[in-house]
């Protein structure tokens, strides 16, 4: 293992010694596992597979928490094992969603709601295996649409459950105020994303959770959706980039094009196994996401609709975010 890597990128970024030493103490744990199989092998060759049994391990043994996945996350992304890193965030992916859907319900429909949809519903605990989640996510929706009026789902479902706060979007509020207009600044975000794929393609890094190459850049320039918006009639129109755009754009299987395309934690496994029925309307989750930053840019609550989403088919996700009666830059 790396050590003297990962210490110095703890020492770097002033964290916690004990952060360190437990992430440590938690590779070593790793390391053992894996030197007891048969052919045995090291933490830093470990295969995918072998990554997740220990994921179950450290759930077995109530480890699972969010620093000790988090420093996995650092260590697989210092020594280079993208494939690692990207395994480990679809775990975090999903981390106190239903806990922040079940407070916007509490505020749109009221507790009794909320503890009714919840009643014999446990929240699938962080480690818990992907393919596990579709169940639980197609129990959650059957109960939101028997329990929560239909006249707030839409609201509930589609407000900032991934918890983003305010201040993370203030500088780009600040390049929308710079604009001359709405459309411009819509333009100057596209470009500047571009950019910023361009440059962890160049240098092989990991951007969020996605492998950057080439071909992605390429693919992402063709439509200013993908990493922006476009304004048409009072309407914003956003495309969600691919969660594997790399694995996505080598696809030519429509099926495992739309799993490569899916963000969601929560249903993505579905797509493949197709074994519990995942109301699309879960997908507005998905939509708040799409609009908080515009939400924060113009200091206005806003609408969205889910035009195409994977769960029903299309390759794709996208969204109409509605700026009627908005006061925009024009």
């Amino acid at each position: 293992m790396k050590i003297t890597e990962l210490r110095a990128f703890y020492e770097k970024r002033k964290l916690p010694a004990s952060d360190f030493e437990k992430i440590l103490e938690i590779l070593d744990q790793f390391e053992t596992q894996l030197q007891n199989k048969k052919p045995s092998t090291t933490v830093d060759e470990a295969s995918v597979a072998e990554l997740d049994y220990f994921v179950a391990t450290l759930v077995a043994s109530g480890e699972n928490t969010f620093p000790v996945i988090l420093g996995l996350m650092r260590y697989f992304r210092i020594i280079g094992r993208n494939d690692l890193f990207v395994q480990l965030t679809k775990y975090t992916g999903g981390n106190e969603v239903i806990e922040n859907i079940l407070k916007n319900l509490e505020i749109h429909a009221g507790k009794d709601v909320a503890d009714k949809v919840m009643k014999d519903l446990a929240i699938p605990v962080l480690g818990t295996a992907p393919k596990d989640y579709p169940q639980f996510t197609a129990r959650f929706m059957k109960r939101m649409h028997e329990h929560c009026p239909a006249s707030c789902l839409a609201e509930v479902m589609s407000g900032n459950n991934h918890g983003i706060p305010d201040q993370a979007f203030q500088e780009e509020k600040s390049y929308y105020e710079a604009a001359p207009s709405l459309s411009a600044y819509l333009e100057d975000l596209n470009r500047r994303q571009i950019a910023t794929l361009q440059r962890h393609a160049d240098t092989n890094t990991i951007w969020f959770e996605q492998e950057i190459n080439q071909k992605v850049v390429d693919y992402v320039k063709t439509n200013q959706e993908i990493m922006a918006a476009v304004i048409k009639d009072d309407k914003l129109y956003s495309t969600k980039i691919p969660y594997d755009p790399k694995r996505f754009l080598e696809e030519t299987n429509p099926m495992m094009r739309r799993y490569y395309a899916c963000h969601c934690p929560f249903v993505r496994e579905n797509i493949l196994a197709n074994k519990s029925h995942v109301s699309p309307d879960w997908c507005m989750c998905s939509g708040g996401f799409a609009k908080a930053m515009y939400e924060v840019i113009f200091d206005h609550k806003l609408g969205v609709k889910c035009l195409n989403n994977v769960l029903q088919g299309d390759e794709f996700c996208r969204f109409e975010i509605d700026l009627t009666n908005v006061p925009y830059k024009k």
